[in-house]
């Protein structure tokens, strides 16, 4: 009996260590940070976004600058995931601010280009998607 759970702790740790591995390797490739700006959807406001970047955890930090100070995502943590040309970064459930939850923003490498687009979605009333564009 012991041998056996012996095994699945090994079979465990193993399966960790290769879905680590693989998740790290997808994040090569994209650099240190990227910056650029937000609009709304009717182009009437904008503002500076930062992402951070460590790609040997597939983490982040995201800043998403507002026109109001406490609405200010700065340095949210951020878990971040690579699939070809398209990043996802989802921010931790734990963040918050008193205009802003639930914060993800999805970007896709533009061909032939170091520039980034997408989208951040936010539970924001009136605001629940800011369209981004970014680059190293």
């Amino acid at each position: 009996m012991k041998r056996i759970k012996l095994f699945r702790h090994s079979a465990v740790l193993s399966a960790f260590a290769v879905l680590g591995t693989s998740a790290a390797a997808e994040l090569t490739g994209l650099p240190s940070s990227l910056s650029g700006r937000w609009t709304d959807p009717n182009g009437s406001a904008s503002q500076s976004v930062s992402l951070s970047i460590d790609s040997a955890n597939g983490t982040g930090k995201l800043t998403v600058w507002s026109n109001r100070s406490s609405c200010t995502i700065n340095g949210a943590p951020a878990t971040i995931t690579k699939e070809g040309n398209k990043i996802t970064v989802i921010v931790s459930k734990e963040y918050s601010n008193p205009c802003r939850d639930n914060v993800s923003m999805v970007l896709n490498k533009k061909d032939g280009a170091d520039e980034y687009e997408g989208e951040i979605r936010q539970n924001v009333p009136g605001y629940p998607i800011l369209k981004v564009k970014l680059s190293p």
